[in-house]
């Protein structure tokens, strides 16, 4: 271990998070709230944790950092080396876009600098996770209220899913930063509809596409579903939404159906996600996905998609709550048991909540019940895989943590003392997600009327 402690990899790696401890300390002193110290609290114990698995592998590389990820950005950073000017122009693009250059490019840049410096890796997916509090607390504090925020943002630090997933070589932590900071613009875009926000939110659900091409799909069919049915702005009839919406699924679908036919374009990374319209690609994911260590289902051969239909109840609970107790085969699943048990009691809160959500707020509640209705079910429908199941499910899972949070603060403080009363009188702008705003007074859960509250006279 002594060895490892004087090399340029791990040298690269203190001088990495020791600039990543430095601007938390000044985001620290300047901010003084809760989300400083959870961001401070986050980066300790990943940090902490990613320097110890370097020096001391607890939890070894996955198959995917060993197999694609790690070659791929080696080979792009060996050929800046040799000549940075040589290696852009010789860019073959087809083969580029299938090794995933939206993370093994940041990667490269890494092993360009620090000596192909795995714990500068580790750090990556440290930074990412840092970043997805961040825009999660922001999300929860526009659709709700500053204590909510707070309790999110806490959840989501004591995960340990996502913990172990942001001190480790992979790509979905980035994902999931885009994913969250894509709805975040939204929010924004509501707030002030100027031309940055709508050219942001293009880049980075473009970006989320390149690493998830599937993700970008789903994203798609919640903003047609936001623009049709659930646009509170719309006076027209529920006929006339059902019709846009079918309308823009069939264009959209035809689009797709024709690039799946072009070979060339097919194979772009960002059109991947494509090739799953397809029966048999269905079939091949879901049987490679019970050829592993870790199947939680056999494997099943889809006939059509109404046979997805018929496995689709079984296989969300699957996804979304395993493992059981009787699909736990060895120490690591039973860990996992407790992440998808502590998964549970959030769903708890989240159902209720999103029902209330969704009276109050139909735009965004139309908008997170669609995204988790189509992400849920596609994923679902094409993994059978333990390990797969839990890092996907957690770009739903914490679209979730905001209403759950919300849920728990009132169980805990009650109903209107959970409700942070200055949090959207801040935003004005927000008034038309529900149409009317009342300065100071939160619009998911008003105050009671004047005469409720004021007492009447002593005579």
């Amino acid at each position: 271990m002594l060895y490892k402690l004087l090399d340029t990899p791990f040298i690269g790696g203190l001088v990495m998070s020791s600039c990543m401890l430095a601007c938390l300390t000044i985001f620290f002193y300047r901010r003084r709230n809760m989300l400083s110290v959870l961001l401070l609290a986050f980066f300790f114990i990943t940090a902490g944790f990613a320097i110890l698995n370097y020096l001391l592998p607890i939890v070894g590389l996955t198959p995917d950092a060993v197999e694609r990820y790690i070659p791929w950005a080696t080979a792009i950073a060996a050929g800046w080396q040799k000549s940075i000017l040589q290696s852009i122009t010789s860019i073959n693009l087809m083969e580029t876009a299938k090794q995933i250059p939206a993370y093994t490019v940041p990667l490269a840049i890494l092993f360009y600098l620090f000596d192909y410096s795995i714990l500068c890796g580790y750090l990556l997916s440290t930074i990412f996770g840092i970043l997805c509090i961040y825009e999660l607390y922001h999300i929860a504090e526009d659709l709700f209220d500053e204590r909510t925020a707070k309790l999110a943002a806490f959840l989501l630090v004591c995960s340990p899913l996502f913990c172990l997933l942001s001190t480790m070589l992979l790509r979905d932590t980035m994902t999931l930063l885009f994913i969250l900071w894509f709805f975040r613009l939204w929010l924004l875009h509501d707030r002030e509809p100027v031309i940055k926000y709508r050219l942001l939110m293009i880049f980075s659900l473009g970006y989320a596409g390149l690493l998830r091409p599937a993700i970008i799909f789903v994203i798609l069919f919640s903003v047609v579903c936001a623009k049709t049915i659930f646009n509170p702005t719309q006076r027209r009839g529920i006929l006339f939404r059902i019709t846009a919406l079918t309308s823009a699924i069939v264009v959209l679908a035809f689009i797709f159906s024709l690039i799946n036919k072009v070979d060339v374009i097919s194979q772009a990374r960002i059109m991947q996600g494509v090739k799953y319209s397809d029966i048999e690609a269905i079939n091949a994911r879901q049987a490679a996905s019970a050829d592993a260590g870790s199947a939680y289902a056999p494997a099943i051969n889809y006939g059509s998609f109404t046979d997805i239909l018929q496995y689709l109840p079984l296989l969300i609970v699957d996804f979304m709550g395993g493992p059981f107790p009787w699909q736990v085969k060895k120490v690591s699943q039973g860990l996992a048991m407790l992440d998808s048990g502590a998964l549970w009691l959030l769903y708890l809160f989240f159902l209720p909540e999103m029902v209330q959500f969704f009276r109050r707020n139909r735009k965004w509640g139309g908008i997170i019940f669609s995204y988790l209705v189509v992400g849920v079910s596609a994923s679902a429908a094409l993994q059978s895989n333990l390990a797969a199941a839990q890092r996907h499910r957690l770009i739903f899972t914490v679209i979730i943590l905001p209403l759950a949070a919300h849920g728990i603060a009132k169980f805990l403080w009650g109903k209107h003392r959970a409700i942070n009363r200055s949090a959207w009188g801040a935003a004005p702008g927000l008034s038309s997600f529900t149409g009317g705003s009342v300065p100071g007074v939160s619009r998911l859960y008003p105050d009671p009327p004047l005469a409720d509250r004021v007492p009447a006279p002593v005579r």
